[in-house]
């Protein structure tokens, strides 16, 4: 005879199935899920016969499996819908023996993915957590921020950030916003020959969003596989929740399944005028995260 309560029952019965539904969700995602474009999510939905915003809760917990916490031990998951139909997972990233203003949080991966992709918007956005302060800051740095779901709520950003510092505060009413697709700043052109790394390097400055410094910035890691992960740095009007163009390029390793110890080399593409200068705190950095990695950094 069962001593479990009905209560205990049915407890259990929502923890099995749950633990059936992440099952099958894992089976049905690719390889690397921190992308996962509209064809994708609808097939996914249609084999599970959920909704976005269930596929989305779901997709949290896959999220948050990924974290990067050495410090911590906390582990963030963060998923997103894109006006286009895709969706983009995100997580927490620290870096062992590394002062705590250099993690990265799991809304900024989100966004970061999200950016490099030239997403223009995004809708919702559920997390296993309530976001942080930093993370409220970030997302304000878009014109039209999604709507929020933790911790079985859902609110506006404007209710997480009531009185708010934004872009227009330091730009004035015209400015653009991150995301907005008619960004790309001005740098030397390249010469053509140069080595596909730095190609990527420079496209990810050209595409950097840098309104407040006007000091454009991409990054570009090379992994012992050949493959080539960029990244765009990305002002705050808050200055301190930026993500510069390294974080940004761990990001995209991340979401392709490698770690720090495949870098074999990084190129940093800055511009010659800028006002600040990532270089300095970029290659002290590498040196102690990515000891092996040959570190150039180019100015055009």
């Amino acid at each position: 005879v069962s001593t479990q309560s009905t209560g205990e029952i049915i407890e259990t019965l929502i923890q099995y199935m749950a633990s059936e539904v992440q099952k099958q969700l894992k089976a049905l995602l690719p390889k690397n899920p921190f992308v996962l474009h509209k064809e994708i999510v609808e097939q996914i939905k249609h084999k599970l016969n959920i909704s976005t915003t269930d596929l989305l809760k779901e997709l949290v917990e896959v999220a948050s499996n990924y974290s990067v916490s050495p410090t911590s031990k906390f582990k963030i998951g963060v998923s997103g819908l894109c006006s286009s139909g895709s969706i983009f997972l995100g997580t927490n990233v620290e870096f062992a023996g590394l002062p705590l203003f250099f993690s990265i949080h799991g809304e900024q991966f989100l966004l970061a993915l999200i950016h490099h992709r030239k997403e223009t918007a995004i809708d919702v956005v559920v997390v296993n957590e309530a976001p942080c302060g930093h993370c409220r800051q970030f997302f304000n740095e878009l014109e039209n921020p999604p709507k929020f779901h933790f911790r079985n709520q859902d609110c506006t950003l404007q209710e997480l950030l009531p009185n708010n510092f934004k872009p227009s505060n330091l730009l004035g009413p015209n400015c653009k916003y991150l995301l907005d697709p008619t960004i790309e700043n001005e740098l030397t052109s390249l010469k053509g020959d140069e080595p596909d790394i730095v190609k990527m390097a420079y496209k990810a400055a050209k595409e950097s969003y840098s309104p407040y410094t006007k000091s454009p910035c991409g990054a570009a890691l090379q992994t012992k596989s050949k493959n080539i992960y960029r990244g765009s740095y990305i002002e705050n009007a808050a200055y301190n929740p930026s993500l510069t163009a390294l974080h940004a390029a761990c990001i995209e390793l991340i979401s392709g399944s490698e770690s720090w110890d495949e870098i074999e080399t990084i190129v940093m593409v800055e511009a010659k005028q800028a006002k600040i200068k990532h270089d300095l705190v970029a290659k002290t950095w590498a040196s102690i995260s990515f000891p092996n990695a040959k570190f150039q950094v180019l100015y055009y």
